[in-house]
């Protein structure tokens, strides 16, 4: 790991907070209002297309506005491995094939850790282990509250993990 000054970590972390957090809430509120979301959790295939493409849009900007400023690789790869298995998601949506973004994220997370323990040569078994036991509880949950089926609950997984190693030759 490296040093990294306060000066810097904290605009990235607030254009982090803003873009993954603060304006998906006010866009998802906004596309409940206009009737193009009837739930948080999008059930059906039309509804997912506007969350999904306005995610790849929002991490888009992320990844070539604020992330190349702050000289974090590692974080940058992570957030275009994520844009990629959006990106597939949403093609994968227009085929018109449903994939559990929840184990896509998770997934994405869990081959992040896996690279940064190859990466920096650290040993985070720990987190990788923490982090493999909540992907199989956000599995379990996902299944107990019949949200998706185990093919879509692997082929999000698959897509998430899959897009991270696609990164690894750029930054591990």
């Amino acid at each position: 790991p490296r040093f990294a000054d306060r000066t810097t970590v904290w605009p990235l972390l607030l254009a982090i907070g803003v873009l993954t957090i603060a304006l998906p809430l006010l866009i998802y509120a906004l596309l409940r209002s206009m009737g193009l979301l009837q739930s948080v959790f999008a059930p059906t295939l039309a509804e997912r297309r506007y969350p999904l493409l306005i995610s790849i849009i929002l991490y888009l900007t992320l990844c070539y506005r604020y992330l190349p400023d702050y000289g974090s690789p590692e974080i940058y790869f992570y957030m275009v491995g994520l844009c990629m298995s959006l990106a597939t998601a949403l093609a994968m949506l227009f085929a018109r094939i449903r994939i559990s973004i929840h184990m896509l994220c998770m997934g994405a997370v869990l081959v992040f850790l896996i690279g940064l323990s190859l990466h920096f040569e650290k040993n985070i078994t720990g987190a990788i282990a923490g982090w493999t036991l909540l992907t199989g509880l956000v599995a379990s949950s996902r299944l107990a509250m019949n949200a998706h089926s185990k093919v879509e609950l692997a082929l999000g997984f698959f897509v998430g993990s899959l897009a991270q190693v696609l990164t690894y030759a750029y930054w591990v």
